[in-house]
C-alpha cells in the first residue's frame, strides 16, 4: 500500500546519505519520517517490504539500529 511505498522511498533517502551499503534509521526516525503512530504499524509494512523482496533486514543490537539493505535498488 501506500504506507509501505511511503516507507520504502524514506529508507532510500538515508541511504542516499553517503550510506552506499545501506542505512540504519531507528525506528523513531522512520515512525516520525513516516508519520506512524505505532511500532506494531512500522514493523508491519517493514514486514512487508521484506516479503516482496524490497529490503532486507540485519538486526541491530541493544544499543544500535538495525541496518537495511536494498536488493532491488541496483
Amino acid at each position: 500500500g501506500s504506507g509501505c511505498a511511503i516507507l520504502y522511498l524514506i529508507l532510500l533517502m538515508h541511504k542516499n546519505n553517503n550510506n552506499l551499503h545501506g542505512c540504519y534509521p531507528s525506528y523513531e526516525t522512520l515512525m516520525t519520517e513516516c508519520n506512524i503512530g505505532s511500532k506494531s504499524t512500522l514493523l508491519a509494512q517493514l514486514s512487508k517490504l521484506v516479503e516482496y523482496g524490497y529490503i532486507k533486514i540485519k538486526s541491530g543490537n541493544r544499543s544500535g539500529s538495525s541496518q537495511y539493505y536494498f536488493p532491488l535498488a541496483h
